[in-house]
């Protein structure tokens, strides 16, 4: 009876784990740099080593009330990524002066917004 409990429990561990709730509690996404004045002018943010920059922080959706929640299953035009304010310094000094950094997940994604508290 123990060790059924013992696998239950287990496998109930597994599932939390493996969830898309589990993964909104903490995330990291790339950082891409795009102008200004012209959005089609953009690169990945790299460091002094050539490698990604990423970000750690939370993608959010907005809802109607200015209320954030996770972002699973909403509108991707409403999305951002949350971080704290020295996150978004952290990864904003790999983009030139006229630059903006911006959070995302491949070279497919939609333009999204880094939100900082």
């Amino acid at each position: 009876m123990i060790k059924i409990e013992l696998v239950f429990i287990a496998v109930l561990i597994s599932c939390i784990a493996n969830s898309s709730t589990a993964k909104a509690l903490f995330d990291t996404t790339y950082v891409y740099c795009s102008n200004q004045d012209n959005r089609r002018d953009w690169r990945w943010a790299v460091d002094e080593n050539n490698i990604y920059v990423v970000a750690s922080g939370n993608w959010k959706v907005i809802k109607k009330n200015s209320v954030y929640i996770d972002g699973f299953g909403f509108n991707s035009k409403t999305y951002f990524f949350m971080t704290t304010k020295d996150e978004f310094m952290r990864v904003s000094k790999y983009c030139k002066s006229n630059e903006i950094a911006r959070p995302a997940d491949n070279s497919n994604s939609s333009w999204y917004v880094f939100y900082h508290m």
